[in-house]
């Protein structure tokens, strides 16, 4: 991680120690959830702090990377590189796992662990992808920051007009609804996607439904023990609404 170690500057090392940044962080900048209607948002996040990536030379279209010829923009890096943080970088890192999700059910990967053409998913479901995503997520680590208008356990004397500021750990996040905040945690697909001699399985079912229905499925706990972690993740798809609405 760039933003940290032997690289980072000072403000950056101590905000690392203090658990502000670093793999699996939320970036201090990032807007936090849930809705204003109380859903969560957002549903997964990627890596977006001072991720190095290609540069582009800056010249209207050409469409494409800066020569080699420019100097280095970050020291010790070699010339035509960058870092830049945000949802510039964040959103393409996660798209990106999405398109090796997409690869992954088209060349039937899901059903044995094993590369299988004939078992692959033509077109899988936008729902179906959104699910996988949704259950590749590990747990937001460091802290997270909040504010509050009342008195917790953590701080006093806040009000409307003086709102207090302050941290608290993302592993508190079991029970005390600050998945509001970074969604179902960082994309990682190793934690969803099955492969031969993996230790987890993957199951999908992709189905429709109209409306008034519904279906149900039995989960066989099998050899399961209190290790083992189940994910069940239902995503789904609206029907479109018509071209006259507003």
């Amino acid at each position: 991680d760039y933003a940290c170690g032997g690289t980072a500057n000072t403000s950056l090392a101590t905000a690392n120690q203090n658990g502000y940044v670093g793999e699996y962080h939320m970036a201090t900048f990032s807007s936090r959830g849930p809705t204003l209607d109380g859903r969560i948002k957002p549903e997964i996040v990627g890596p977006g702090v001072s991720v190095i990536s290609s540069a582009a030379d800056s010249k209207s279209g050409t469409e494409q990377c800066t020569d080699q010829t420019r100097g280095s923009i970050l020291s010790g890096n070699s010339p035509a590189l960058e870092v830049k943080s945000g949802t510039s970088m964040a959103a393409p890192t996660v798209a990106g796992a999405v398109a090796l999700v997409r690869q992954y059910y088209r060349e039937g990967w899901h059903v044995s662990g094993m590369l299988s053409p004939s078992n692959g998913i033509p077109s899988p479901k936008s729902a179906l992808l959104k699910a996988t995503i949704i259950a590749s997520g590990v747990p937001s680590q460091g802290n997270v920051e909040l504010q509050t208008n009342t008195d917790n356990s953590f701080v006093s004397g806040c009000s409307t007009n003086s709102p207090c500021t302050y941290q608290r750990p993302a592993s508190l996040s079991s029970g005390s609804g600050l998945f509001y905040h970074f969604g179902y945690g960082h994309v990682q697909l190793a934690s969803a996607l099955y492969f031969s001699g993996d230790p987890h399985k993957l199951f999908q079912y992709t189905s429709s439904l109209s409306s008034g229905s519904n279906k149900c499925y039995r989960i066989n706990p099998g050899s399961l023990t209190s290790r083992t972690t189940l994910r069940a993740v239902l995503v789904w798809t609206d029907p479109a609404a018509s071209l006259a609405s507003s």
